[in-house]
């Protein structure tokens, strides 16, 4: 992908803060900080003397402790935290409580936890439950502020559309009275807290042990598991002789959310950010903070987009994904040589003498798993919309097209994976001669390759056929590589010529007639071929390719140009060598041959080895247009304007400079006769300029004179000289501003030599200041 730079507009910032500034006078005081005052009941029931410990979270994990307070016996804290206006973990330890199931006396021997996302000045309520625990857990590994926000959030639905599992406080409901002057999601509350107490009594199991429960059941964000047990067991406490609020289950919300799930309370475009973050620096803890906060988000297709994009970017910068990058194979590889399985054999041969079998077959096995999953999210992002900036780049757009092409690139790395599984891995002997001594290969930094053939003859079952299941999934991902592309070249085909250009900005661009003619192509000759090659031994594969003309320029109209090149996309045909007729893609791919063949066949010649030969040549289409739209080339007209060719510049007051830069100015324009006249401004005093103009395609105006070449050279008499097509006749020049630049006029027929409507006027310039070198290139549009 070609992308320019990252524009960013901060104006409106700048603005603000400007305002701000304006509007206070010189006396006003700077805001005083304002301390925080956190208070909450620690329930499980209400625990009497717990120790409330109060941590900033810093870089997404408990940090450092703030302070300390002690629950009363109605299991109230108060703390100050000063200050500080971060995010906060909340622990409660020891203390005790009454048990609402069983009336029983009991110690609190787990820490319960609260997160509060920052710390805003104030009273604030935070409470600590065992729903305040769920939430930390399901915030996950990295606390950061959206992810504590949005699980905090995602709980407190157990309470009810208005409940807060912060700032509600359950009461005690085996003491009468309790409930007095409760809102209903605090009766909500300690109903919940009591029903969990009853669902250990139930199945006899620690408070603990109900809570991991509940954990396992909200990781896919319902309680289709535990819901049941929640529900019987409100049932049971209600009945409860401890129930002495006469608390009731007059609430159905619990119900929906057994039904179905809970609803999204985070942000798409927090998660977003979170990917760029993520595919910016793919860290380990980036990854976890995406993943953490995956579960708050709505499933939409471009959230499924995301989730299969960050599975992707974490599998390219593993270790594992370096195997990727290693092959450097794709749908136009020349099939002329050995390119395919030398690509395969050394990336597995380098596997093999480096790690046991077990390492090998776990680790791509792994791998094959986290690409399926990537595949399940891409096939769920059908219809996606949406755009990524990454850091260096312009705003990446990707639609439906894009997504059936990662599916397709998900696809070719599952079959890469499988086939590596494939592989007979079995070493019996890991020795090889190394200073003449017998030394293990996995412990040789730079294997020789003769270290890496005495390993293998040592070896005879090494980099045979390991698994012909894993050929089958080879072979299925292979296939189902070729059905998403051909999706992506079908719906890129039904585009008309302004959506493709407008697609100029996706992450697989495909912007142009060519793009979709050559990708059509490749899925229905090459990947086609490739397919069928596959399950028919002796089917020739077809390898596409395109010829193209000198690039031209293409001016539509909209102030800009453009390279355009007219193709002809054809494919050669590429037969079985009959020398190695046992060595196909069938055979391999179906388990008759191995690496291990491929390689004892490769150590008998020091050719190159030809498995397929090329052969015809099939053109697909001719006069195919690829326009460069990635690449606009500002392209200003050439006015027309008054100008004498008599050492003043005043009349050129109204042409505007098409090079404006701190070495070099200039002007082009069409004078009353016709002539066209050009102004060249130096500044200090470099040793030589230059500036050239030639029609048509800027790039060939050092290889042909028809045009204008202008030159400064410190050391000639006169400094200053002008030539059209290499010529002086014709041309009248004046130098300016006391030889700082120079006024020239062309001869009578020069303008209507270089004008053409459908080219542009390539210039180009450099300036040399002993050696410090400055220039460009660019274009300009004549018109009659």
């Amino acid at each position: 992908m070609k992308r320019g730079k990252l524009r960013w507009s901060l104006y409106f910032l700048c603005l603000l803060a400007l305002l701000n500034v304006w509007g206070c006078s010189d006396d006003d005081d700077p805001p005083k900080p304002v301390s925080t005052t956190l208070s909450g009941t620690v329930s499980e029931g209400p625990v009497a003397g717990a120790t409330i410990s109060i941590y900033k979270i810093e870089n997404g994990i408990k940090g450092t402790l703030i302070t300390t307070a002690t629950t009363d016996s109605n299991g109230d804290y108060t703390a100050n935290v000063g200050t500080y206006t971060g995010a906060i973990l909340i622990e409660a330890t020891g203390g005790t409580y009454i048990d609402e199931a069983t009336g029983e006396t009991r110690t609190l021997t787990e820490v319960r936890r609260a997160a509060l996302p920052s710390s805003v000045g104030g009273e604030v309520s935070v409470c600590v439950t065992p729903l305040t625990e769920l939430a930390v857990r399901k915030a996950g590994s990295y606390l950061d502020p959206a992810a504590i926000d949005a699980a905090n959030k995602m709980i407190s639905q157990l309470l009810g559309p208005d409940g807060d599992i912060l700032k509600d406080r359950p009461f005690d409901p085996t003491v009468a009275g309790a409930d007095d002057g409760a809102t209903e999601s605090e009766v909500i509350y300690t109903l919940l807290l009591a029903a969990l107490s009853q669902a250990g009594d139930n199945g006899n199991m620690t408070p603990e042990e109900v809570l991991d429960l509940l954990e396992d059941d909200l990781e896919d964000n319902e309680l289709d598991d535990q819901g049941a047990m929640i529900n019987d067991a409100i049932t049971d406490f209600i009945g409860n002789e401890n129930n002495e609020n006469g608390l009731s289950d007059n609430f159905g919300h619990l119900d929906d959310i057994i039904d179905g799930g809970f609803a999204a309370t985070g942000d798409l475009a927090e998660l977003k950010n979170r990917l760029l973050t993520l595919l910016n620096d793919p860290t380990t803890a980036n990854l976890a903070a995406f993943v953490a906060y995956l579960t708050f988000t709505p499933d939409t297709p471009e959230e499924n987009l995301f989730r299969g994009v960050a599975e992707l970017a974490f599998i390219y910068n593993s270790e594992a994904g370096e195997f990727f990058k290693d092959l450097g194979i794709d749908f136009d590889t020349d099939f002329d040589n050995e390119t395919i399985m030398n690509g395969i054999t050394e990336s597995i041969v380098n596997l093999s003498t480096s790690a046991q079998e077990d390492a090998i077959i776990g680790t791509f096995s792994e791998l094959r798993g986290r690409l399926q999953t990537a595949n399940t999210y891409f096939a769920k992002a059908e219809g996606a919309h949406t755009t990524i900036s990454l850091a260096g780049f312009d705003t990446i757009h990707m639609d439906d097209i894009d997504v059936k092409v990662l599916e397709t690139m998900t696809n070719l790395m599952i079959a890469a994976c499988a086939f590596v599984e494939s592989v007979d891995y079995t070493v019996s002997d890991w020795t090889v001669t190394s200073g003449g001594n017998q030394v293990d290969i996995r412990t040789i930094d730079d294997v020789t390759e003769d270290q890496e053939e005495e390993f293998i003859t040592s070896n005879p079952g090494l980099l045979g056929v390991g698994s012909t299941t894993k050929l089958e999934i080879f072979r299925s991902a292979l296939k189902n590589a070729a059905t998403t592309y051909g999706k992506a070249c079908t719906a890129l085909a039904a585009l008309s010529d302004a959506a493709k250009k407008a697609r100029v900005r996706n992450a697989f661009s495909m912007d142009d007639a060519f793009d979709a003619q050559i990708a059509s192509a490749l899925n229905t000759h090459t990947i086609a071929s490739i397919i069928a090659a596959l399950d028919t031994k002796n089917t020739p594969i077809k390898s596409v390719d395109s010829d193209e003309a000198d690039p031209e320029i293409y001016v539509p109209g909209d102030g800009f140009a453009y390279e355009k090149i007219t193709h002809t996309i054809f494919y050669y045909t590429y037969t079985i060598n009959p020398d190695y007729a046992n060595y196909t893609l069938f055979d391999f791919a179906n388990g008759d041959k191995s690496v291990r063949n491929w390689l004892d066949v490769a150590d008998q010649t020091e050719d190159d080895i030809e498995l397929y030969i090329r052969g015809s040549r099939t053109n697909v289409a001719t006069g195919v247009v690829e326009i460069d739209w990635d690449e606009p080339i500002p392209a200003p007209e050439v006015p027309s304007a008054s100008i004498t060719i008599d050492g003043s510049i005043s009349d050129w007051a109204s042409v505007p400079y098409f090079i404006n830069t701190n070495e070099l100015k200039a002007k082009l324009a069409i004078n009353g006769s016709g002539k066209m006249c050009a102004l060249i401004e130096k500044s200090g005093s470099p040793y030589y300029v230059y500036f050239g103009l030639a029609s048509g395609y800027w790039d060939d105006y050092w290889t042909s004179l028809h045009g204008i070449q202008i030159y400064f050279n410190s050391y000639d008499t006169p400094n200053w000289s002008a030539r059209y097509d290499g010529s002086t006749s014709g041309v009248t020049s004046q130098t300016v501003n006391s030889g700082a630049g120079i006024e020239v006029s062309l001869p009578s027929d020069a303008a209507s030599e270089l004008i053409d409507d459908n080219l542009l006027n390539g210039f180009s310039y450099s300036v040399d200041y002993s050696g410090a070198y400055y220039g460009n290139s660019g274009a300009v549009k004549l018109t009659n």
